[in-house]
């Protein structure tokens, strides 16, 4: 991504695992699935501001 000069963002949500915004997905994140509610939230607000930033809508 560097070398090819492209802006890029990684964000990391703590306690987070895969499928992590599926509520149907468990509670154990020691099984490598698992919803987290509150990194759910937080991602669901950066996905808005992101599409605003990109779509130039309020």
């Amino acid at each position: 991504m560097r070398q090819a000069n492209v802006k890029w963002l990684l964000v990391f949500y703590s306690g987070g695992v895969h499928s992590f915004t599926n509520p149907e997905s468990g509670n154990d994140p020691s099984q490598g699935v698992a919803y987290n509610k509150l990194a759910d939230e937080r991602s669901w607000q950066a996905m808005k501001q992101f599409f605003r930033q990109m779509f130039q809508y309020k």
